[in-house]
C-alpha cells in the first residue's frame, strides 16, 4: 500500500458504515459494490477540494465533454458552502471512481466519475 502523507486510513468496513449512515443516493448505489472483507486501507486526506477545479469539471460535463459524472451538480453546491473539518477520500468500483467529501467524520457529498467514456 502506498502511504499518503498527512492522511488517516479507514477500512472498507468503516467506509461502508459511513456511506450507509449518510443515506446519500450515490453512497447507497456504491455501497453494495464494496468488499467489506477487504484488508485494504483507504487514505482519508485532510482538507477540502479545490472548488474551481470542480466548477470547471461541471461546466465541461454540462457541455457534453469528458466522462459521465454522477451527482456533480450537488457535489459542487456542497463545495460552495463552508465545511468544518473537511476530509476527502476516493474509491474505485468496476465502473466509477467515487469522491467523498466528509465533514466532522460524516459524508456530506459524493460524486462518481465513470472510468470509461
Amino acid at each position: 500500500m502506498r502511504r499518503v502523507p498527512d492522511s488517516r486510513y479507514i477500512s472498507a468496513r468503516e467506509l461502508i458504515r459511513l456511506l450507509e449512515a449518510s443515506e446519500h443516493p450515490l453512497a447507497m448505489q456504491a455501497t453494495p459494490l464494496l468488499d467489506a472483507t477487504s484488508v485494504e486501507l483507504l487514505p482519508v486526506s485532510p482538507g477540502g477540494l479545490d472548488l474551481h477545479t470542480y466548477e470547471v469539471r461541471l461546466a465541461r460535463f454540462q457541455d457534453g465533454e469528458g466522462p459521465e459524472i454522477l451527482g456533480l451538480e450537488a457535489f459542487v453546491e456542497v463545495l460552495r458552502t463552508p465545511v468544518a473539518d473537511p476530509e476527502t477520500l476516493s474509491f474505485r468500483t468496476h465502473d466509477y471512481v467515487y469522491v467523498v467529501l466528509l465533514a466532522g467524520g460524516q459524508v456530506v457529498a459524493v460524486t462518481g466519475v465513470a472510468t470509461r467514456m
